[in-house]
Order: C-alpha cells, then structure tokens, then sequence
C-alpha cells in the first residue's frame, strides 16, 4: 500500500515548472470542451477525431492535479484565450492530417458566421452574418453587431481629449457589412474587400465628470485575407479596416470629447461556413 501510495505521489510531484504545464493542461481541458460541447454541433468532425479528443479530455481530468486556484477575471480570461487557442490548435491539426481535404475539394458555403474573439475578452460581444448573393459566392451580403470596453491604451488612439484615466465602452454597433471576395484557381482561401456601413453608441466614464454619451454613423472600408481550414468550412480572417466617422452627436454639447474622424484599426476573426 505504501509502495503504491509513493508512485501515486511521486508521480504527481509539482514543480514551479510542472505548475505553469499544469495551467496549460487546465487551458487545453477548456478548449476541448469548447469544441466537443459549444463547437461540434456547427460541423460534422469525423468519429476518429471526436474519440481522440474525449481520450485526451478524460486524460487531462484524470491526471491534472487541483492545486491552482483562479481569480474570477483571470478565469474568465483564461476560458476565452482557451478558446482562442483550441480554434487556433483545431485549425492547425486539420489542415495537417488526413481529415483535411483540398482547397479545391467544393464550393465554399453560402452562409457565414464570423466572430472576434477580442471583443469577447473585452467583456463584448461580435457577430457578423451574411450570405452569398451570386453563384460564384464570392459577394456576401450580411449585417454586423459589436461591443467592447475599449483598452484603455486605445483611449487617446481614437477620442480626442480622453486619457488613459477614463473608462470607454462601445455600448453597441450595427453595420450592414459587403465583402467581395477574390480567387484563383477555384481555391477559396485568398484576399478580399469589405465595407461596413452603420452606426455605433459609446459611453464614456471619467473619474471627476459626468458620464458622456456620443453615437456617430461610420464607413469601413476592409481589407484581408481568408484562410480555409476542414473542407471550407473554418477560416482565419486577419485584416485592416480604415473607419471614418460622421454624423456625430453627443448629450452635452459644452465637453470636448469626441471620436476622431479617421481611425486604423488591425483586427482577427474566426470563421465559420455552411
């Protein structure tokens, strides 16, 4: 008994190096459940995939020990970029086995779902839906939601007269969105344009002054680069988007705050089509 004791221990002994595994292991657990609960019912993955992920998700549940204890930010953070990272780890395990068929293989689907998983970190939310409207479908048609407390970095990157001190929060944004998309040899993955047209509402909060809220209209010209992954059903979209804004009104016209007219934007999304 206390030989069998002494392997269990010594086979669970924790190092300062063996800790910060065990946080990536806690990372992997959470996103592979994403992909098995939230995820799978969007696609169809292949059996031989869904027995090695549960195999590796009841491993990890097993065998990694419960001696890190999360705040709860942290731990809402870390559930997010695990889930980023899955995606990201999915991605990457399909384009390189034998699920993975040709990027050629068949047309890529009508429908698109598209989220940013910055705005999620940022206590958000981000939807782009939208639908080929010609044969090729290579124009897509949709409409376009998002929010996010903005980093306070950013503050004086897009407001005039808005410090790092204050608090901005997009509360809401609404777009019709057109994406035009461009490519060679039947392939899907390749560069597009895009444009949103719409209107957005902020809040901003400043420790010695009354809250102040603006909305303004907005045009975005994009451009960037899909990449397919599994059938042409997942994609990566990088790009840059270039917003002007008008059309500004606030509710107290006496304060200075106000949104630039000319802001460059970088930014990442996950895909999905059907």
């Amino acid at each position: 008994m206390n030989a069998a004791a002494s392997a269990i221990f010594s086979r669970l002994k924790i190092s300062l190096h063996e800790k910060r595994k065990i946080a990536n292991d806690e990372i992997i657990k959470a996103s592979l459940k994403f992909m098995l609960n939230d995820f799978r019912p969007l696609i169809r993955f292949p059996p031989k995939l869904i027995r090695k992920l549960r195999a590796t998700e009841i491993k990890l549940t097993l065998f990694t020990p419960k001696t890190i204890v999360m705040t709860p930010i942290f731990e809402t953070r870390r559930k997010f970029r695990g889930i980023v990272f899955g995606f990201l780890v999915l991605l990457q395990t399909l384009s390189m086995n034998s699920f993975a068929q040709s990027d050629t293989a068949k047309p890529a689907g009508a429908w698109r779902v598209e989220v940013e998983p910055s705005a999620f970190i940022g206590r958000g939310y981000s939807v782009l839906a939208s639908r080929a409207v010609c044969a090729k479908r290579n124009l897509s048609l949709g409409l376009y939601f998002f929010s996010i407390q903005l980093p306070t970095k950013m503050n004086a990157r897009i407001f005039d007269h808005v410090d790092d001190s204050s608090t901005v929060h997009l509360s809401f944004e609404l777009a019709a969105s057109a994406r035009y998309h461009f490519s060679w040899n039947g392939r899907a993955s390749g560069p597009y344009v895009g444009l949103f047209l719409g209107y957005e509402t902020f809040k901003i909060t400043r420790p010695s002054r009354a809250d102040l809220n603006t909305t303004n209209m907005f045009c975005t010209p994009q451009i960037g680069y899909e990449f397919y992954y599994y059938r042409k059903l997942l994609y990566i979209n990088p790009s840059i988007r270039t917003v002007f804004e008008f059309s500004k009104t606030t509710d107290d016209a006496a304060r200075l705050e106000e949104i630039k007219d000319f802001v460059l934007l970088p930014s990442i999304s996950l895909g999905v089509r059907f």
